[in-house]
């Protein structure tokens, strides 16, 4: 069973991913000493409805091991992406080189095609949990506890 369908079917996975997300996200405020600088972070703080978007994004982090939030600075938007959609791009180095989109089924899969959407690094913020060495994705919490998770399932049902 995927992960995603794990948080969606097991009610205390879901409590768990949420109330870890809200103790991270808790009451969230930014500071900065220039009061101009203040007004333009309230500003998109405000506008961009961070506070939400900053708990969705880690919430999605924590279950599937990794948060992708889309960045518009210039028109103070934010939007979080699926991670089920998402790939990292990186060159031998490991340096990101870009964020790929892909929502169609994966057997369609083509680099070239334009239903990819690409996205350049400063245009997405990666949030991985439990990363593992030397791979630019992580696995989460859920994923590590998932045969425990799937027993208890199981014993629920019968």
């Amino acid at each position: 069973m995927s992960v995603e369908k794990l948080t969606k079917k097991c009610g205390l996975i879901h409590a768990t991913v949420a109330k870890i997300a809200d103790s991270i996200v808790g009451d969230f405020e930014v500071k900065v000493d220039n009061p101009n600088s203040q007004a333009i972070i309230d500003s998109f703080i405000k506008s961009s409805n961070f506070k939400l978007n900053l708990r969705t994004w880690i919430q999605e982090g924590l279950a599937k091991g990794n948060g992708f939030i889309e960045l518009d600075l210039e028109n103070e938007k934010m939007r979080v992406m699926n991670a089920n959609y998402m790939y990292v791009k990186r060159n031998k180095k490991g340096q990101v080189l870009e964020y790929n989109q892909w929502t169609k089924p994966l057997r369609q899969f083509n680099r070239d095609s334009p239903d990819m959407i690409n996205f350049k690094p400063n245009k997405i913020a990666h949030l991985p949990i439990n990363k593992i060495p030397n791979d630019p994705y992580g696995i989460g919490i859920i994923w590590p506890n998932e045969r425990i998770i799937q027993n208890l399932i199981l014993n629920e049902q019968d």
